[in-house]
Formats: structure tokens, sequence, C-alpha cells
């Protein structure tokens, strides 16, 4: 069934007017021209990567308001690794399946998880092909042995492990070609040198990292992963200012499942307006474009891909880029894989 969208339409990092034309579920063509005559108008856009999560702990989710980072999430004695080290596989399974049913009401694209235990986690399996799971090994043999089955590996932070198993680990994720990835200066700053010497695919939060640590991180084109609804629950939140003025590639990511929804626009909008609070000029689209990125490329609306990973926003008042942090969740969004869409246009 072919069908048309027009209105605003995001391409390489910016919005254009135009109308995209769908056919057997691909985009065919985008025009440079508004349709009035278009079967449905709004604000179309590439279904958003949320780019660091932590599923498993949804089986703690809101049992406390523990707000020290140490007490609650810090391996291996955090309230969360407790948890997890009791919970039973179809505890474990149920917080998955949630996040499974969330990712689609919430219209995720791509969602990067940091899987805990080890080998038990990894064999709980992978939701879909829209979740990556970077495995976090208990030791070296059980990396060699998960990062067959898995997208990479993860770890704590270089603060939590000995230097030494954090350069096996990274050697072990590259040697297979897989991604290798760590939280860097969450709590406290950390050697961004021997961080960098680690090649990470790319690091989360530096949230209390220097402008010069900043700086490094662009140099080596690491992108960074910042989750400040996360971060500002522990009372923090990182420079995203400094992060862009140096050119650094910056993603988005909701961290915890058990403190924060999966929601990764909620994340964008509390991005954009908190950052005023803290002194920081971050501009509208800058946050958008964060929504929109893969770790080593941009995601655009282009002649080619398929309908199921778009979204259009019906809603053409105001700002595009204000609209999707504003009003993500009181505007109709419409999944353009539903057959409901083409329908309209029958």
């Amino acid at each position: 069934m072919e069908y048309r969208v027009s209105g605003y339409i995001y391409q390489n990092g910016r919005f254009i007017n135009g109308t995209i034309e769908i056919d057997e579920g691909v985009v065919k063509t985008i025009s440079h021209r508004v349709d009035g005559n278009a079967d449905l108008k709004g604000i179309v856009i590439p279904k958003p990567h949320n780019a660091h999560v932590h599923l498993l702990d949804y089986i703690v989710k809101d049992m406390t308001e523990e707000r020290d980072l140490i007490k609650l999430v810090a391996p291996p004695d955090g309230i969360k690794h407790k948890m997890l080290s009791k919970a039973s596989r179809e505890d474990l399974k149920y917080a998955l399946n949630m996040a499974e049913e969330l990712a689609k009401k919430l219209h995720i694209g791509i969602i990067t998880e940091f899987r805990e235990l080890g080998l038990l986690g990894v064999s709980l399996g992978k939701l879909s092909k829209n979740f990556r799971v970077l495995s976090r090994p208990r030791n070296i043999e059980e990396a060699r042995e998960i990062i067959r089955i898995s997208d990479g590996l993860n770890l704590s932070s270089i603060s939590d492990v000995d230097y030494s198993f954090a350069e096996e680990i990274s050697k072990i994720a590259r040697s297979h070609g897989k991604m290798f990835a760590i939280h860097v200066s969450e709590r406290i700053r950390e050697d961004i040198k021997a961080i960098l010497d680690l090649e990470p695919t790319f690091v989360v939060h530096m949230t209390v990292a220097t402008r010069e640590d900043i700086k490094e991180v662009a140099a080596e084109g690491i992108p960074v992963v910042v989750c400040p609804r996360s971060n500002a629950y522990f009372g923090l939140f990182p420079n995203v200012e400094a992060m862009i003025e140096s050119g650094v590639r910056i993603l988005l990511g909701t961290d915890n499942h058990m403190i924060n929804s999966l929601n990764i626009f909620e994340e964008a909008e509390f991005l954009f307006k908190a950052s005023k609070a803290f002194g920081q000029e971050v501009k509208a689209i800058e946050v958008v474009k964060m929504l929109f990125r893969d770790f080593n490329k941009d995601l655009s609306v282009e002649e080619g891909i398929k309908a199921e990973e778009l979204l259009v926003i019906e809603d053409l008042r105001g700002i595009p880029e204000l609209v999707v942090l504003n009003r993500h969740s009181s505007s109709i969004i419409h999944d353009l894989s539903s057959p409901k869409v083409a329908m309209r246009s029958a």
C-alpha cells in the first residue's frame, strides 16, 4: 500500500520541509516540498536510540529512596547487586519481558544494555534484533565464554576492578570485533588516559570529568553516553555544554531501570530543561541529535529506509525540535510499522 507523509523531516541532523512516499513498507522518495494533500502530516523522525540502560534491576523497581550511589548500585554490595544475586531466573526474565513491552510502547528503535550476572545474565537471551547485550564477566574465563553470545562486554568502572582485568576484558572484546564499554568518572574523577588506553567503543557518564578529560575523549573520537536523570538523582549533572564545545559525539541513555523509565524522550526533555538550572546553554537541536545517533553513525530519514524504523509526531505547530522535546507525551505519535497508518490512506 502506498501513502505519503508530509511536514518536517529529520535528515542529517536537521529538520527540512518535505514529503516522504512510502510503498510496501519502504521510503521510496523524499521531496523537498510540503504536500497539503498527504495522507498524514507531522514531524517524521527515526525511532530513537536508548544508548545505555541496565534492564535487570527492574526487579528492584521503586523499592527504595536511597540516593547514595555506592549504597544503591556499586558492585558487589550495593542494594541492586545484592537483589540481583538473590533473584530467580523467572524474576530476571520478567524484567526483560517488561523492557520489551515498554520499548514497543515508547517507540524505541535501539537499546544498548549493560547486562549484569555474567553467563547467567547473557543466558537469559536477547529480546530482539533491536536490543544489544553487552555482558559483564566476573572473570577472564567467563569473558572468553560469553563474548561468543554477546554483542560485547561491559565493566562498571576502573575503580571497581583491577586495571589488568579491565585490559584483558577490552582485548577479548576487540579480538572478537565486538563492543567494549565502561562507566567513567561517574562519582569520582578517574584517570582518563588509563581509560582511553583500554580503547573503549564508548564510555558512559563522565559526570565529574574535567574539561581536559572531555577534550581528550573528543580527540580520540570516543562517544560518550550521558544519563542526566540518573545523575541528577544522585546530585550530579554532566557538563554537556563542554562536551558539545569539544566536539564529543554524545548519546543519551536512561541508565538504571530501577529508578528511571525507559522513555528516552523524557531523558532528552530533562537534559534540555535541567541544563539551564546547571548554568549550561544546550540548544534543542543538539539534544535532538543525541536521540538519533548510533555509536558510529547518525540516524536519518533517507530513501530506502524501512517505514518500521520511523515515527510521525502529528503536531506541526511550533519549531520541530522543540515539539520533539516538549510534546512527545502529549502529541499523537504514529509508528509507521503499524498497518493502521497505511489504512488511513486507503
